[in-house]
């Protein structure tokens, strides 16, 4: 199916020991579900599981989710903790119908729709300037194929992130980046641009044995004071 942002292709493969659904777009992984019923729930990408257990070491009750890919993060997200609403806001509309149609996400969808599930198709920034709603956590996993959103790594999404926050509330954001090295400068400018609005910023490397100029996933995580 061709999107705005790419060529995307479902299509199963072995991942991680375990058969897969796997939604790529332009040839870079996007989302993937387990074919298993037992597993289907469980995020399969490494870095989705860590920000998971980040995710869980504060209670949250409201989410936004700015990058909806193949909903397999919400999906694993509403299933564990029934406490939460989510609001998912994805700029490629046809993303919803892939999810529901190829990644079994309408077993979710038809259950939690309007009721903890909230679905806005539109641009991320557009919807933190003009949203009114406060939220516990913001999640920021925009890509389009393996291209990270680096609008929305600017200053000005940062602000506009923090006036969506309550006080406490964290901001989370799936980064491509190093510790050393020509990839380093990312994380660094992240950095110093939340630290201008955040009390306490964090990188957390998704494989810590990793050597430290090599280029990965981090969870970068920004919190206010309560």
């Amino acid at each position: 199916m061709d999107l705005d942002t790419g060529r995307a292709l479902v299509r199963e493969e072995f991942f991680r020991g375990h058969l897969v659904r796997m939604l790529t777009v332009d040839g870079a992984m996007e989302s993937a579900v387990y074919k298993d019923k037992n597993l289907r729930d469980k995020p399969p990408f490494y870095y989705q599981e860590s920000m998971f257990s980040l995710m869980a070491e504060e209670e949250v009750k409201d989410i936004l989710l700015i990058g909806g890919g193949g909903f397999t993060f919400p999906r694993a997200v509403l299933q564990a903790c029934p406490q939460v609403r989510m609001r998912v806001v994805e700029i490629e509309g046809a993303m919803v119908d892939i999810a529901r149609e190829c990644l079994w996400f309408d077993e979710i969808y038809d259950r939690e729709i309007d009721k903890r599930l909230f679905i806005t198709i539109g641009d991320g920034f557009d919807y933190l300037r003009e949203s009114d709603e406060k939220y516990d956590l913001i999640i920021n996993d925009a890509f389009s194929g393996s291209t990270q959103d680096m609008g929305l790594l600017m200053p000005d999404t940062a602000e506009a992130v923090k006036e969506r926050l309550r006080p406490g509330g964290r901001y989370m954001i799936n980064l491509i980046t190093s510790r050393t090295g020509e990839y380093a400068m990312t994380g660094m400018l992240q950095k110093q641009i939340l630290s201008e609005c955040f009390e306490n910023v964090e990188l957390i490397p998704v494989h810590p044995d990793w050597k430290a100029e090599q280029r990965q996933n981090y969870i970068v995580i920004a919190k206010l004071n309560k």
